[in-house]
């Protein structure tokens, strides 16, 4: 079960110090670890944060973790439903409330939640229990074989690496809302669908209410009644219109806020705020429009991944990030290669960023037998909707990646794509989507995609070091793509070289800084000398840890960043040339 946890309701925050102890013979669950009286003898460990720099013992260790706590429920919650809800948990989470098994999840990227009031104490201390396995697979996802050896090239963190929370709402709440925006004219039309539960053995009559304020102001208002049905969800639909609207966009990312409420017997029962941006996306003519208007992506890929966090970006990096994105003019990028944290695309919001929101369909190679594996299916349909119902009010996302550099030369991958993208669009149908690829004409999947997303890696993995010799190979695979697909626009999602900080060379020479400048501003000209080129992601923002390699130096260091967020020569040139480049043309 999924929540959004930004609401006005009671809610108790277990971020901080958790017990913790690894399992490297996964004996815990059998000796019952989970009803042990007490945890003073393990390990200490920070939530949210990935457990790997914490501590040296834990760099390299893959497999079953076990963490513990204590928390306090308050008697006044004893006629309320109680959740305790995960932002996200890498990989694989089984969870224990006082002894009892309350649920398991499996997905390192997406939130969960599960009911606990049959199981609490209420007025008195509880204890969580969380057993947590990130052990790679060729079924898992994204998949692997071991800590390097990977199918991804990302460092394979585990833990918990976001926030952990315990939740208190009525028996009748709001479950779900999702605000769809359109534009006629200077108004913004609003398609409302609120999901409302009962977990009462009757009936109830309730009422509903719909307030839209901007900033303080309220500009919009509407009311709908409705019968409650024991243990069972209602969707209730409702219009808007909201007359001289302001209208959400890079330049003026301007947010909405709508406030959903439940009354019974006229009294608030229940209580949830969503932020929108009232804006349009549709791809047509071989463009993507915002708003009406032909929009070309300048930015990054990024990754979650900072120095003894791990996978949790905190507030304060993020807030670095983001400045230094808009200082170089940055108006775009990717989740690569996996849903980002709720604080992570809210920031998008109102920042004013166009977000290609990536699941962690990462890895997809033939060393999986099937892709078209019924297992393999479900579980990326079911973690793609997941990321979907969670960002899916977000303005700042405007298109969905399913896959990043898939086998996609295979009959049995096109059909697991077809079956995950058809799903997707029932979720939602108001966004393009599309999927990242390496193969380019040998792709055989490109008719699926809304949009045409291409990793481009000349004068690094191939013709390197010869950048004439890579100009001219990606004018011309770009011009043979465009004319198989005259109607369909093309981003190059990925580009870039490492460049290894302080290392200079005149003339440019792989690994140094100049080099990298050298190979962005070439591949920069060539996507504005072509009309259908709508975009472009450098890879990376920042250089990012991954596994130990012979192509690696601890780190992927093609970022234009450090690490630590130091800037390289190419940061220079990025800046002139993103400014230089119009958001529409």
């Amino acid at each position: 079960m999924m929540f959004d946890v930004e609401l006005s309701r009671e809610m108790v925050d277990l971020s901080g110090f958790w017990h913790f102890k690894i399992d490297p013979v996964k004996k815990g669950e059998d000796e019952k670890w989970f009803e042990q009286a007490s945890f003073s003898r393990w390990d200490k460990i920070y939530v949210p944060a990935s457990w790997n720099e914490q501590s040296s013992e834990y760099t390299w260790y893959m497999g079953t973790a076990w963490y513990a706590r204590t928390f306090n429920v308050p008697l006044s919650w004893s006629d309320k439903l109680v959740f305790v809800g995960f932002e996200g948990v890498n990989y694989r989470a089984k969870v224990w409330v006082n002894g009892i098994f309350v649920g398991e999840h499996e997905g390192g990227f997406t939130p969960f939640a599960f009911r606990m009031e049959n199981v609490l104490k209420f007025g008195e201390r509880n204890t969580v229990v969380v057993m947590v396995d990130d052990t790679l697979t060729k079924k898992t996802v994204p998949p692997g074989e071991g800590m390097n050896q990977t199918y991804f090239d990302f460092f394979h963190y585990g833990g918990i690496h976001r926030e952990v929370y315990v939740l208190a709402v009525s028996k009748i709440h709001i479950k779900d809302v999702w605000v769809r925006t359109n534009i006629k004219d200077s108004d913004g039309i609003l398609d409302i669908d609120i999901e409302a539960v009962s977990e009462y053995d009757k009936e109830r009559f309730c009422k509903v209410t719909l307030k839209i304020f901007d900033e303080n102001d309220l500009v919009a208002e509407s009311r709908v009644s409705y019968m409650s049905t024991p243990h069972t969800s209602k969707t209730l639909y409702q219009k808007i219109i909201l007359k001289s609207a302001k209208f959400w966009s890079p330049e003026s990312p301007h947010l909405y806020t709508l406030r959903v409420s439940i009354l019974y017997e006229d009294k608030e029962i229940d209580r949830k705020e969503i932020r929108f941006g009232i804006r349009t996306v549709k791809v047509e003519n071989g463009k993507i429009l915002l708003n009406g208007r032909p929009i070309f992506l300048k930015g990054c890929a990024r990754h979650e991944d900072f120095p003894v966090l791990g996978k949790a970006v905190h507030g304060a990096v993020l807030r670095k990030d983001f400045g230094l994105m808009k200082e170089i003019g940055c108006n775009s990028f990717r989740t690569s290669h996996y849903p980002y944290s709720r604080s992570h695309l809210n920031l998008a919001d109102e920042y004013g960023f166009l977000v290609i929101l990536e699941m962690p369909t990462c890895g997809f190679r033939r060393a999986i037998e099937k892709f078209d594996d019924p297992e393999i299916v479900e579980k990326i349909k079911r973690m793609t909707r997941e990321a979907i119902i969670r960002d899916r009010n977000h303005p700042s996302i405007i298109m969905y990646s399913l896959f990043n550099e898939p086998d996609s030369g295979y009959e049995d991958f096109r059909t697991l794509l077809k079956e995950v993208k058809e799903d997707a669009k029932k979720t939602d149908s108001t966004r393009p989507i599309t999927f990242v690829t390496d193969k380019h004409l040998s792709d055989i999947c490109l008719d699926l995609a809304d949009v045409l997303c291409h990793n481009f890696y000349f004068g690094w993995y191939t013709l390197s070091g010869d950048l004439v010799a890579a100009e001219k190979k990606l004018s011309e695979i770009l011009d043979e793509i465009h004319k198989k697909f005259p109607d369909k626009p093309i981003i190059v999602t990925e580009f870039g070289a490492d460049a290894i900080d302080g290392i200079h060379k005149d003339p440019p020479e792989m690994w140094s800084e100049e080099y990298q400048a050298e190979l962005i501003k070439t591949y920069w000209k060539v996507f504005l000398s072509k009309d259908y080129v709508v975009g472009g992601h450098i890879w990376k923002f920042a250089d990012f840890r991954v596994g130990q390699s012979t192509r690696r130096t601890t780190l992927n260091r093609k970022g234009i960043f450090t690490r630590t967020r130091d800037p390289k020569s190419a940061v220079k040139t990025v800046k002139e040339l993103f400014m230089g480049t119009p958001t529409y043309r």
